[in-house]
């Protein structure tokens, strides 16, 4: 009985990994999408966050889904901004 709900439980921590990740995708992917400058920037800050947090030794591997999630999200306040100013001539963003 234990054995059964154990796996219960399981499988539901699976799902619910699953979806927050597939949900911390899509909004990279409209954040992408709205600024297509930072294509790949969110993933590339998350894999340095971790890098540094890991060689801390402070922290194992398996407790760091939240804080990999919130590197990813780093940049979510761009989505409410209006386009005239994330890509306004001269701006941070232009090369």
């Amino acid at each position: 009985m234990l054995s059964r709900f154990l796996g219960y439980v399981s499988a539901f921590k699976s799902s619910y990994d699953n979806q927050m990740e597939g949900l911390v995708k899509g909004v990279i992917a409209t954040l992408e999408l709205k600024d297509p400058y930072t294509r790949g920037h969110s993933e590339r800050v998350a894999g340095y966050a971790m890098l540094l947090v890991k060689a801390t030794g402070e922290y194992k591997t398996e407790d760091l889904k939240p804080f990999y999630y919130a590197c990813l999200l780093h940049d979510i306040g761009k989505i409410n901004i209006p386009d005239a100013i994330l890509s306004k001539p001269g701006g941070a963003n232009q090369t």
